[in-house]
């Protein structure tokens, strides 16, 4: 006599349960690498405004010989710019405290997962901070 009725249906319970695992762990792991990704771009656009605003200096003080300082109105502006060009959303300022020699810009960049999306993670919100200083060259 045969016992393959006993058996019958044991390896396909473990193969779909296996196959499952598999398609997880790289549901899991395409969807880091884009958070990831995206959270690298985030950084990226924030450095790269914060670069654009901060050439924005007042140039009538700087010809004049006096303090190398940003035009804050065009340093926000041009760094908004860079920021909303690129795809993204954000800010940059010039801080009170900074005496105009130094910009902020903050980047707001959205990732769409593909596997979290079946679980309720519709978008994955990435924030970066850029920083630029004014430096005084001999």
């Amino acid at each position: 006599m045969s016992r393959r009725g006993d058996d019958a249906g044991r390896v396909s319970i473990f193969l779909a349960i296996t196959l499952l695992a598999v398609f997880l762990v790289i549901g899991l792991s395409v969807d880091g690498a884009g958070q990831l990704f995206a959270l690298h771009r985030a950084r990226s656009i924030a450095a790269e405004a914060a670069r654009t605003g901060g050439q924005a200096i007042d140039e009538g003080s700087a010809i004049g010989g006096g303090a190398k300082v940003l035009d804050r109105r065009r340093a926000e502006a041009a760094a908004e710019t860079y920021i909303r060009e690129a795809g993204a959303r954000g800010s940059a300022e010039v801080p009170a405290g900074s005496g105009g020699r130094q910009l902020t810009a903050r980047v707001d960049l959205d990732y769409r997962p593909v596997l979290l999306s079946f679980f309720g993670w519709h978008t994955l919100r990435q924030h970066a901070e850029a920083t630029a200083q004014l430096e005084d060259v001999p």
